[in-house]
């Protein structure tokens, strides 16, 4: 090979990495959304907190996140988040899912045992969903305001030991379990950091 094809060579080969370099390549980046709301349904509305920690790249946000749901039975849900970001503008448009356990808290009107020492009560934990939109828009620097609504299920169920008291002095322990599933719009507005 001659030194100019070379040469030729060697100049391409730098602009090719020199063009490389210039690449701005999406990263991931961390965010947080904390936020507040309402929870409406047929049970009235409850007062709701959620914070979503995960990280974004290409308008995609996947998180782990966990809440207060005081609305039927009070639960820490703890879930898995999806959004998608669209557009480039000030207001950006957003849809979300969210879905994961609900482990339930003690509830203090139901007895733990009974006076024969029997488990009253055992809460099983449930799961949540919720799907829905919203918009968000650039406060300062990273920080932005989120408002969204999304329609939401939480599902719990618990086991009841009931004590059939035998003429005899014995006990028959009987159980129920009862379930519940809670259908509800979750309107809530926070930040993103």
């Amino acid at each position: 090979m001659t030194k100019q094809k070379i040469s030729l060579l060697l100049m391409a080969i730098l602009i090719i990495l020199a063009t490389e370099a210039q690449t701005v390549k999406p990263k991931w980046l961390f965010k947080s959304t904390n936020l507040i709301g309402n929870l409406v349904g047929e049970q009235g509305s409850k007062f709701s907190m959620q914070s979503i920690n995960g990280f974004t790249k290409n308008n995609w946000m996947l998180g782990i996140g966990v809440g207060i749901d005081p609305y039927g039975h009070s639960s820490i849900p703890v879930f898995i988040d999806i959004r998608k970001t669209m557009g480039k503008k000030a207001w950006q448009p957003f849809v979300y899912a969210d879905g994961g356990p609900s482990f339930p808290l003690p509830d203090p009107d139901l007895p733990k045992t009974w006076p024969s020492g029997l488990s009253a009560f055992d809460l099983r934990t449930g799961w949540m969903a919720e799907m829905g939109i919203g918009i968000q828009k650039k406060i300062v620097g990273n920080t932005q305001f989120v408002l969204q609504i999304g329609y939401s299920q939480k599902y719990y169920s618990f086991i009841n030991h009931n004590n059939n008291f035998i003429f005899i002095g014995g006990t028959w322990p009987e159980t129920s379990t009862y379930e519940y599933q809670y259908r509800r719009w979750a309107i809530r507005m926070g930040l993103t950091l």
